[in-house]
This record gives C-alpha cells, sequence and structure tokens, in this order.
C-alpha cells in the first residue's frame, strides 16, 4: 500500500512515536508498504525550526541580523539596522 503522510505525522514519527495509533505506527514500519512525504512537508519543517530559532534567540537576547541582500536592502530602505529586528 501507498502512504502519503503528513507534516504531523512525519515529525511525530520521527520523534514521538507513541503519539501515533499502534495502528498507523503498524502501517509506517509495514515493509510490504511505502511511505511517501510530500517536499511541502520539508518547508514546513523549516518554517517551524526557524520560527523556534528565532523564539530562543529573542529570549535569549540575541540578535538576529539578516544575511540575505534582498532583507538588508528593505532595512535600509525602512532606515532599520537590523540588528534588533527579527526576519519574519
Amino acid at each position: 500500500m501507498n502512504l502519503l503522510i503528513d507534516t504531523h505525522c512525519l515529525i511525530w514519527a520521527a520523534l514521538e512515536a507513541k503519539k501515533l495509533s499502534a495502528r498507523v505506527r503498524g502501517l509506517l514500519i509495514d515493509p510490504a508498504n511505502t511511505v511517501q512525504v510530500s517536499s511541502i512537508s520539508f518547508w514546513e519543517i523549516s518554517l517551524i525550526h526557524h520560527a523556534s530559532l528565532c523564539a530562543v534567540c529573542h529570549r535569549m537576547g540575541i540578535p538576529l541580523v539578516s544575511t540575505g541582500r534582498r532583507q538588508d536592502r528593505m532595512q535600509r530602505r525602512a532606515g532599520s539596522s537590523g540588528e534588533d529586528d527579527i526576519p519574519a
């Protein structure tokens, strides 16, 4: 059987398998099944990771400075130095 799992299922399967039902865990580990993940799931995970990193840095007082040229141009136009800005 072909299984297409969503981002939530992928994260739980990788990090917290006990949150998945016994039936789902069984389907995922059954060698007769092919598990597929949409490429958008990896983009969603990167967004979650970036948001978590921003929150941690903000709590620790670590300024996040843009390294992207586009963001730097936007900050110059807005008159911002970027040192205290947290990129969205």
